[in-house]
């Protein structure tokens, strides 16, 4: 029995196969596929409308919202709750799709997540994806095994592939970089291109675009470095004026922090070579060792 609301008559749906639906007024709009072989559940205007309904394919979906999952054929296991949330899934399977447009544009891509506004919005045919946020990988199209959680994060990517975001508008201008992964608040924010990097803190490699391979851990570290590869920051300040040194390791409290293009600096102690501003392939071990050095190379400081 449905009851329709706004009225005092009950109306009895008995479907007589698999394949039939409940229309209101009219329209295409489905309200369900009991059968309970095939498991499939559909509500809203065009929801499911191109789903086969067989033992064969199209099974155990939800599809629940105006035109979710409407272009779905034979494709099993879905979810998708929204305005057009999966509109143009085919054949992607075991895909979940919370929120008005999420995974809208996705055809044959499977077991990806997208939980937001347009969360994974664009992609198309990159697999194993998870989005949770408004905007997060909503540019992504074929790039596979990506995870954003938060406002934005990985918002640019395209084709990038095995990043990991968390954090509002971690990693949000990265397009095709690859293996990066970015934890607080616009860490990696403006990386683009830059490849293999770790950024653990807020603001961490907050101006990196095309730098690679480095590691940076604590608020604010290594935030200046632009193009720099290879760069290890470890503590809160460190290295965080340079901006295309490359090969420097750095660890303790504002470390280096006034470096700039100095490179192959080993600096471990708070205010280690603290003036150090270009000066390169320097040692420094201990609190304010090397404190004094600007553009001197070639030293070694210890305590």
């Amino acid at each position: 029995t449905f009851a329709v609301a706004g009225t005092s008559t009950a109306l009895t749906f008995s479907a007589a196969s698999s394949t039939q639906v409940l229309q209101v007024l009219g329209s295409t709009t489905f309200i369900a596929i009991p059968d309970p072989a095939i498991a499939n559940l559909f509500i809203g205007f065009n929801a499911g409308r191109s789903n086969t309904n067989t033992s064969s394919g199209g099974l155990n979906n939800t599809f629940v919202g105006y035109s979710a999952g409407s272009r779905n054929t034979t494709a099993d296991n879905n979810a998708a709750f929204g305005y057009n949330a999966l509109l143009l899934n085919t054949t992607g399977a075991s895909n979940s799709a919370f929120g008005s447009g999420a995974l809208d544009a996705n055809t044959t891509a499977s077991n990806n997540s997208g939980f937001g506004l347009n969360a994974l919005g664009a992609n198309t045919t990159g697999d194993s994806n998870s989005a949770f946020g408004s905007g997060a990988l909503d540019a992504n199209t074929t790039a596979f095994e990506n995870s954003a959680f938060g406002l934005n994060t990985l918002g640019a990517n395209t084709t990038g592939a095995s990043n990991s975001a968390f954090g509002a508008n971690a990693l949000g201008a990265n397009t095709t970089a690859s293996s990066n992964s970015a934890f607080g608040l616009n860490a990696l924010n403006v990386n683009t291109t830059g490849a293999n990097n770790s950024a653990f803190g807020s603001s961490a490699l907050l101006s990196n675009t095309t730098g690679a391979s480095n590691s940076a851990f604590g608020v604010s570290a290594f935030e200046s470095n632009t193009t720099g590869d290879s760069n290890s920051a470890f503590g809160s300040g460190a290295l965080d004026s340079s901006t295309t040194g490359a090969r420097n390791s750095a660890f303790g409290f504002s470390v280096a922090d006034a470096n700039t293009t100095g490179g192959t600096l080993s600096v471990f102690g708070m205010d280690a070579l603290d003036a150090n501003t270009t000066g390169s392939s320097s040692i420094a071990f201990g609190w304010l060792a090397g404190a004094q050095n600007t553009t001197g190379d070639a030293n070694t400081y210890l305590g």
